[in-house]
């Protein structure tokens, strides 16, 4: 989850910048030529991605991991027939200013953007003539890592008095209450309730059993 958040927080930081002409979007990495056509039919845009990370380290008493940060600025012609590359060039220094200096209003990041880096990545035709520009902008930036919880075993959740999952208890442990598990079971709906010899059956809806007994 947070370089998810890291990632909205710079989206969001962003479009409070820049014009309500271009446009500001998460975007997952590299852009292929295919896409770079999509998108530059539209508005410029600003592609905000987590390119990679660099390393982890203990060095200041706690798990931290540097990010490689990057914004794509895509840009075809204007409505006005403004050439790509003058688009681009207009939108790049307004983007590294507001990257300088940003901690994204994060406490978990934990330096200011370094190696700030500017490149021309494309420039050319792509189909009948359009000509587009393509930049992409990186730095560097250390985030403090969540720290990990020691797993208590199952017997340790909260338990009704006939011994079923208390699934509605607010002092769940760790790692029950985790948000990334929450996150990835997706909205998923647990049930107990007795099965036809009278014996509690703890099961979900959502699950959907696609092999095995009675299912060939």
């Amino acid at each position: 989850m947070l370089f998810t958040e890291l990632r909205a927080s710079i989206v969001a930081r962003l479009r409070r910048a820049m014009p309500k002409e271009v446009r500001v979007l998460p975007h997952p990495g590299p852009l292929d030529e295919e896409e770079l056509v999509r998108i530059c039919f539209g508005d410029p845009s600003l592609l905000v991605a987590v390119l990679g990370v660099n390393g982890v380290d203990r060095d200041r008493g706690h798990s931290a991991a540097e990010l490689r940060l990057g914004v794509y600025v895509a840009c075809g012609p204007g409505k006005a027939a403004i050439p790509a590359d003058t688009s681009a060039l207009a939108i790049i220094p307004r983007t590294l200013a507001t990257i300088y200096g940003e901690n994204w209003d994060m406490q978990n990041v934990e330096s200011r953007p370094e190696d700030i880096r500017a490149e021309n990545l494309y420039s050319g035709k792509i189909g009948a003539g359009l000509l587009v520009a393509l930049w992409g902008i990186s730095w560097k930036q250390r985030v403090i890592l969540p720290e990990l919880h020691i797993f208590e075993p199952p017997s340790s959740y909260p338990r009704n008095p006939d011994g079923t999952p208390n699934l509605d208890a607010e002092d769940v442990p760790v790692p029950w209450n985790d948000p990334l598990g929450e996150f990835l079971r997706l909205g998923l709906t647990i049930k107990t309730e007795p099965d036809a010899s009278g014996q509690s059956q703890t099961y979900s809806d959502d699950i959907v059993a696609v092999r095995g007994e009675g299912n060939g």
